[in-house]
């Protein structure tokens, strides 16, 4: 079981306060995921989840400080095109 939105500590009133989007509840939590408390069950699932990055099971090691800068500038483009969106409104 991976963790959930509702498990994250950026959770609140259905929106993700970290990127500030509504996000499902019940879906799988993104990789900025932050459990609002730690049961043994999370964070075997979380443990679980992030071992698919492993180089032993056959997918490529990858590098999580690139994945976040590019995460980060995405982030900054996807609240750019909103804000144009916004003033063509």
């Amino acid at each position: 079981m991976f963790p959930t939105h509702k498990d994250c500590r950026n959770f609140k009133d259905g929106n993700c306060i970290l990127l500030g989007i509504p996000v499902d509840p019940n879906k799988p939590a993104c990789p900025r995921f932050i459990a609002k408390s730690i049961t043994p069950q999370m964070s075997l699932a979380y443990h679980d989840f992030s071992s698919l990055h492993n180089a032993k099971n056959g997918m490529p090691k990858v590098s999580l400080i690139d994945l976040r800068n590019r995460l980060d500038k995405a982030e900054v483009k996807l609240r750019e095109i909103k804000a144009m969106l916004n003033n063509i409104k």
